[in-house]
């Protein structure tokens, strides 16, 4: 079992981003167990009541133990990190009261809201001797030791991400869940994956309201290993009792919205386990819903339900390629559509937000969209629209031509009138399908030159000749 300290740490410049391109400071081999010191979020150096933050010794939060690398990691492979025991390392814990206003807006606005509220909050930290599994609060309030890691996660591809800030890498999470006896799964962007950890806590609650929890430096031991070819979008956590999948608000990603994609995320683990898509779908009306920090979220489910899936899945909806209608999916070996893709075989369907359902992320379109879970080329339900209704103006000028005894311009007049309602059909079907403004007006040119087309083509075939 190999060891690193912050002594060890010391010797390197700290880091305060989880990156790619950070050396990593450990090697293990898959399988292999490992234990790390971490410090706390003011790197530690917040040891008497009373004392203030030193932005020399403390010039941003959460500082980095590693990375770690593990040998044989890949790209599209899923790192497991399996926590057996998270120790305190001075017998005490430690918190201060962060500015408010900077828990609900960028670094930049507490300055100026302080200033012109005239708030003014305390900078002292308190100190907490933690013993016999007791944090001593007050005289009077004890609080259970229940220890957990805050910010923990794999290098992104290609950007380098503040410890403080949450992503489909992991980071800033600020779970209890994230304990002894959790594992926890990441996905693997580089080689090595490279694991960084950082803010362990002595306990925390949902939100972290007061923008601190009570933090402590900690000894981790914990085993990494790997799942090769297991590709995932978001981390997850699960513990002895629960299974939850994670996603974090970002730039043009809500909490609304990462509170669907931790929920189909999650109906997609519950798919794994062998329920049918909607039974799973249906399943999450018995889990619940926690909050890491006011970015993050967690759909949590219960594991003594896991293994109970119906024997029979059936096969529309369920993970043969078919959909909820009953009808044959198309492109089996995996179509797009609007960001979804269909996946070959029992995953059925993966969800992927695309830029453009972030611009429309509206509940009835993400719920219509993941309904339908195929979709024919747009090309070709074009042309079999069109060529279906294309029969009402054609019948119209048919109509005009032997009852009426039109001229030509007043015949033609009333074809482009008949074929309004297919350009409005078109219109309606395209927008529907997120065409972008061009193909929508192509479509619409489209159609209404083949409805005249189609006209002179059927009087030529009938033999009409339009009166002169």
């Amino acid at each position: 079992m190999q060891a690193w300290t912050l002594k060890d740490q010391a010797k390197y410049p700290t880091k305060y981003v989880m990156s790619p391109y950070n050396e990593p400071r450990v090697t293990v081999k898959a399988g292999e167990k490992v234990t790390i010191e971490v410090n706390d979020a003011f790197t530690g150096h917040l040891q008497k009541n009373g004392q203030k933050p030193d932005s020399h010794k403390y010039p941003y939060a959460n500082p980095v133990t590693g990375p770690i690398f593990v040998e044989g990691a890949e790209k599209g492979d899923t790192l497991t990190v399996e926590i057996h025991d998270i120790q305190s390392l001075t017998g005490k814990a430690v918190t201060v009261i962060g500015g408010f206003w900077w828990y609900f807006n960028r670094p930049q606005a507490p300055a100026a809201y302080n200033t012109f509220t005239g708030l003014k909050f305390p900078e002292e930290a308190s100190i907490y001797p933690i013993v016999d599994n007791i944090i001593q609060f007050s005289d009077k309030i004890a609080m259970p030791y229940e220890p957990d890691i805050g910010s923990i996660g794999t290098a992104p591809e290609v950007e380098s991400i503040l410890t403080t800030l949450p992503g489909p890498h992991g980071g800033n999470m600020d779970f209890p869940e994230m304990t002894i006896g959790s594992r926890a799964y990441f996905p693997v962007n580089v080689p090595g994956a490279l694991l960084h950890v950082s803010d362990t806590h002595a306990r925390r609650g949902d939100m972290t309201f007061h923008g601190c929890s009570i933090l402590m430096q900690a000894k981790v031991t914990m085993t990494l290993g790997l799942i090769k070819g297991k590709k995932l979008n978001w981390p997850r956590v699960e513990t002895p009792t629960h299974i939850m999948t994670m996603a974090g608000s970002s730039s043009g990603i809500t909490l609304e919205e990462a509170m669907r994609i931790a929920y189909v995320e999650l109906v997609l683990w519950l798919m794994e386990h062998g329920f049918e898509r909607w039974e799973a779908y249906k399943l999450t009306s018995l889990s619940t819903l926690r909050i890491g920090n006011p970015w993050v979220v967690g759909a949590k489910f219960p594991k003594e339900y896991l293994g109970k899936a119906s024997k029979k899945r059936r096969s529309s909806g369920g993970g043969t390629g078919g959909c909820a209608s009953g009808r044959p999916a198309m492109h089996r070996r995996g179509m797009r559509w609007r960001g979804y893709t269909a996946i070959k075989g029992d995953r059925a369907i993966h969800a992927q937000l695309s830029v453009k359902m972030h611009r429309r992320a509206t509940y009835r379109s993400f719920h219509v969209n993941y309904r339908n879970c195929w979709a024919p080329p747009f090309s070709d339900v074009l042309a079999i629209t069109g060529a279906k209704l294309l029969l009402h103006p054609c019948l119209a000028g048919i109509v005009a031509v032997y009852a009426f005894r039109l001229a030509p311009l007043e015949v033609h007049t009333l074809v482009l009138a008949a074929a309004l309602p297919v350009s409005g059909t078109v219109f309606l079907f395209a927008e529907r399908q997120g065409a972008n403004a061009d193909r929508i007006a192509a479509a619409i040119l489209v159609s209404t030159a083949l409805a005249f087309v189609s006209f002179s083509t059927l009087c030529w075939a009938l033999g009409i000749r339009l009166p002169g």
